[in-house]
Formats: C-alpha cells, structure tokens, sequence
C-alpha cells in the first residue's frame, strides 16, 4: 500500500517534518532540533533536550529514563490508556539525542483516516511535561 501512494507519502512525510520540528523549535527551552546532516531522512527527527534548571544537556542515561517512562507508564490519549513508543537515546560523541519517526503505517493511516498530526504533538507533549517533571517545574506551557 505504502509504495502505491508515490509522491503522496512524500507530501506526508513533509509535512510531519514541519510539525514536529516547529513544536520542537517553540519549545527551544529545553529541545534542540540536530542538524540535518546527523537526521539524514525526513521521516526522523533527532533532538538533544536539555534541562530547563541548568541548561546542560541530558545524558544518554537521563534519556533512557524518559523513554522509559513513556514506553512502559499509560498515559491517557482521547480517553484511552495508551503507551507511546519512541526508540531507544543514540549516543554520540557530544552526547546523547531522542529521535521520533513516521512510519509506513502511519502515513496509510494519515491518509485513509484522515488522521491529522495531533498524536506526534501528543508524544511531544508527553517527552516535554516528563523533563519538566524531572525538573521538579510546574510546566504551564
């Protein structure tokens, strides 16, 4: 199904791009958006995050935290107990970075349910409200 859209999946793809990157781009207080030349595909974004006290960036083990919490706790999304799922911190030389995707999958569903974006900006929302908490700072944004 996925390579019978041709272009369309592209259109998709972009426009995630966009989404999430902007959402990251606003939250510049404590998310940094990598370079394209470490992203590579339009279909991934990697991001650093850093504290909102202290400015310094997490450590890849800090990171494994917050992809914990968010793989292994429910979190309610439209009145369903769900579980996100993100992979697994890279490290690299500098430090350590989250990536989020949109896969196949996704993008049929996009298309076919019309579903909008909301669920990326949902993770998002949930990666953000879980580094103010380790933060021990009321996240009113």
């Amino acid at each position: 199904k996925y390579f019978e859209l041709g272009n369309q999946s592209n259109e998709i793809i972009d426009k995630w791009n966009v989404v999430v990157t902007e959402f990251l781009q606003k939250n510049d207080a404590i998310f940094e958006v990598m370079p394209v030349c470490i992203r590579n595909f339009n279909s991934i974004v990697s991001f650093r995050i850093k504290s909102p006290v202290t400015q310094q960036y997490y450590t890849k083990e800090i990171l494994s935290e917050i992809r914990n919490f968010l793989v292994l706790e429910d979190v309610f999304y439209l009145n369903e107990k769900v579980k996100i799922s993100i992979g697994q911190p890279v490290e690299f030389e500098n430090g350590a970075f989250l990536r989020v995707a949109i896969g196949a999958k996704n993008i049929i569903d996009i298309i076919e349910n019309q579903d909008s974006l909301d669920t990326d900006i949902f993770i998002l929302e949930q990666i953000k409200n879980k580094v103010y908490q380790l933060a021990n700072i009321s996240c009113n944004a």
